[in-house]
């Protein structure tokens, strides 16, 4: 068992938030059928918005001049956020920094202690603590985490998640989880990556 990584910031000081309505689904697009994006179906988006669907806005990391060393600069989001929502916004907010973040907080899985593991862990969980004090009635969250892959490398091996032995995905996910648990304690809802399939090309085939 890894040693347990050190503790990211302790929570700031912060004046109480307002109730968070539970959603049931958030997509980052509209599902896609027959090959054809739903955008193009006005009927259909017309319903699923009168639905009380709601777009959350994305603040992408070439927004952010500074990101190259997997951190996160609050103070460019929080400009993002006031220029085109004011200083008092509602509504879903998420971060969306990917390189080098998540290969930085990738090295945390082979070295708990990794500097640049702790670095962006505790980046992300400082600008998450800072935008939700700064626009108290704005959800945060990050876009991507928790993750877990498609395939896994076990013994050498590619499985799915069909074909790996229950003992070891549980595993698996016990270690991704508690990588990121600080950033998603942090996060006002979850903003996971799905995708439905991924290409075998990129790996072995599974064991038989």
């Amino acid at each position: 068992t890894p040693p347990a990584p050190p503790a990211p910031p302790g929570n700031p000081a912060s004046s109480p938030r307002p109730p968070l309505p539970i959603p049931l689904i958030l997509s980052d697009s509209l599902l896609e059928t027959a090959g054809a994006s739903l955008y193009t179906v006005p009927t259909l988006t017309a319903e699923i918005m009168a639905e009380g669907a709601v777009p959350a806005r994305v603040y992408y990391q070439q927004f952010d001049p500074t990101c190259g060393d997997g951190t996160i600069d609050p103070n460019h989001v929080a400009s993002w956020v006031i220029e085109h929502w004011g200083s008092n916004p509602t509504g879903w907010f998420i971060l969306d920094y990917e390189v080098p973040h998540f290969h930085n907080l990738a090295k945390g899985l082979v070295d708990p202690n990794n500097a640049d593991y702790i670095r962006t862990r505790d980046s992300f969980v400082a600008a998450l603590q800072s935008l939700k004090l700064q626009f108290p009635n704005a959800r945060w969250s990050v876009y991507g985490l928790p993750s877990l892959p498609a395939w896994f490398q076990v013994g050498g091996v590619a499985h799915t998640h069909v074909s790996i032995p229950d003992p070891q995905l549980q595993q698996i996910v016990a270690q991704r989880r508690a990588l990121v648990q600080a950033i998603v304690d942090e996060c006002d809802f979850v903003s996971p990556t799905i995708y439905a399939r991924d290409a075998e090309r990129n790996y072995p085939p599974p064991a038989a």
